[in-house]
């Protein structure tokens, strides 16, 4: 049997890919630290529920957690980004779509988010977790935007 070029071609990358979400599937549990590693925030989800939560967990404690609703967020889309002692709070963390199911966060040292900011024309953008003491990264795969602030650790 004679396979094309193109053939082969499409199944190699097929293959790449398909090895590539293997390994790379989605975070269900990791931590996100400043560049200093001065502070921490852990992201467990568990289906379309997320908790985000202040400080290192291997579990779901039962305080300074803010527990939000993912099922309407795009699995690709689906972003956080965090700004650290922002001159306001300790932290500040969006996860664009999401929404709030409970909140047990110190809301005078924590911000969350559910959306990022709107430009003047009403279109959500990232900007402002691209700026020093801030980053952003994908949940389906670690991909930082301003990376150098931002650290990960996945559990």
């Amino acid at each position: 049997m004679h396979l094309k070029k193109s053939t082969i071609g499409l199944i190699s990358l097929s293959l790449l890919i398909t090895g590539m979400n293997s390994c790379n599937s989605k975070n269900d549990h990791f931590i996100l630290y400043p560049k200093d590693q001065t502070q921490a925030i852990t992201v467990i989800t568990e289906g379309h529920t997320r908790f985000i939560i202040d400080g290192e967990h291997n579990q779901i404690p039962e305080e300074n957690f803010i527990k939000i609703d993912i099922s309407k967020i795009d699995r690709i889309g689906d972003e956080i980004g965090v700004c650290w002692n922002n001159g306001n709070f300790e932290w500040e963390v969006v996860n664009h779509g999401s929404r709030i199911l409970e909140n047990k966060l110190d809301t005078t040292r924590f911000k969350f988010n559910t959306s990022w900011d709107v430009d003047p024309r009403g279109i959500p953008n990232s900007t402002k977790y691209h700026q020093e003491m801030c980053g952003t990264t994908g949940t389906e795969y670690f991909s930082p935007r301003n990376g150098d602030n931002l650290l990960y650790e996945q559990k």
